[in-house]
């Protein structure tokens, strides 16, 4: 029927617009491209001619700027439209666009964001990373969330992230109760969060902290309960695959918590798993799992798996080797995972670690 329409009306861009939508989705993407180009052309002011173009540019023709042209015009035609920001801000993402100039653009845009969970995140992740830890954890309190398909574990994560690094400035500048006041309400998840916490969560990164916090109290049976905590959990290294997955960096959090613990030995071979790992796996081809479930991802632009790979081995080695205190060699390791991603909050979070001591 719509290759009738074309046929019969050739400047019916709509119909060139509708076929290509049915001939992506059977996997006919030339032919599909083809048609929204049509369309495109025929139909300029159509929006969502331009959005598909960029889809169909970035995932199956490796055309990473022609889509960016493409999503900018479909937003600039359809500024109202709040899907279009999350998916610009995504592609921005994408392209390794400046931090600081995807806050810019959110902010700009922040009637459209406050419309959508995932933009609204999008935001507070960007804040998390750029340092602006209050602001993160006031705009997470200001809203109410709930949970959509490729957001499992996202909320949570930056909650938490936000309540440790303020806490750790706390620690820093010698208020452990006030740090500890932050890192136990991160334990808890409020309502607004829209997730629960896992049972099979573990707390390596928030134990560790408190453990520290309770030191500088100078309550050391209360510290080496926690630093007990938090050489719990994962035993070995993994790709973090999956929301529910413990992240592999918690094990460095399992040796500086042994370190305080004066159990050097078991301590250095928790860094030295962290190398070996990174070291095994560097060169692993990425192959996805047939059964692959929640995916913390909204998978619009297609991910480089491969080069999520490469990022991950290098940071689990530049931790192993900031845990033994070799630091020339983990900013090496460091710098080479942060040129191929530069919204890696592991590699934020530790490329500049310092660790605090308890008792000062």
């Amino acid at each position: 029927m719509l290759e009738y329409i074309i046929n019969q009306y050739p400047n019916d861009g709509l119909a060139a617009y509708y076929l290509g939508n049915l001939f992506y989705d059977r996997k006919v993407y030339d032919r599909a491209i083809q048609l929204w180009e049509q369309c495109s052309q025929l139909t300029p002011k159509y929006a969502m001619a331009h959005r598909n173009l960029a889809i169909g540019y970035f995932n199956k023709q490796q055309k990473s700027q022609a889509a960016l042209r493409e999503l900018e015009t479909a937003f600039e035609l359809d500024p109202q439209n709040s899907r279009l920001v999350f998916e610009l801000d995504t592609l921005y993402e994408k392209l390794a666009y400046p931090l600081k100039n995807r806050i810019t653009f959110l902010e700009q845009h922040m009637n459209l964001v406050n419309q959508r969970d995932d933009s609204y995140i999008s935001l507070v992740t960007l804040l998390n990373e750029t340092g602006h830890h209050h602001k993160a954890y006031d705009l997470i309190m200001a809203h109410t969330f709930h949970p959509w398909e490729g957001g499992e574990g996202k909320v949570s994560t930056q909650y938490e992230y936000a309540l440790v690094e303020l806490a750790k400035k706390d620690l820093m500048d010698e208020h452990p109760r006030l740090a500890i006041e932050k890192l136990q309400q991160a334990l808890t998840y409020p309502r607004s969060l829209g997730e629960g916490k896992l049972p099979i969560a573990v707390d390596n990164v928030i134990d560790y902290y408190l453990g520290l916090a309770y030191q500088q109290l100078g309550d050391n049976e209360a510290a080496k309960s926690y630093f007990n905590s938090a050489t719990q959990g994962l035993s070995e290294p993994t790709d973090m695959m999956y929301y529910n997955d413990q992240p592999a960096d918690t094990i460095f959090y399992q040796g500086l918590a042994y370190e305080q613990l004066q159990k050097m030995e078991d301590a250095r071979a928790k860094y030295y798993k962290l190398i070996n790992f990174g070291e095994q796996h560097l060169f692993d081809k990425f192959k996805m799992d047939y059964f692959a479930v929640s995916l913390p991802d909204a998978l619009l632009f297609e991910e480089d798996y491969q080069t999520r790979n490469t990022v991950h081995c290098y940071y689990l080695m530049a931790l192993g080797y900031l845990g033994l205190g070799n630091i020339e060699k983990s900013q090496k390791l460091f710098k080479k995972a942060g040129s191929l991603s530069n919204h890696h909050q592991g590699i934020i979070r530790h490329q500049n670690f310092v660790k605090i001591n308890g008792n000062k």
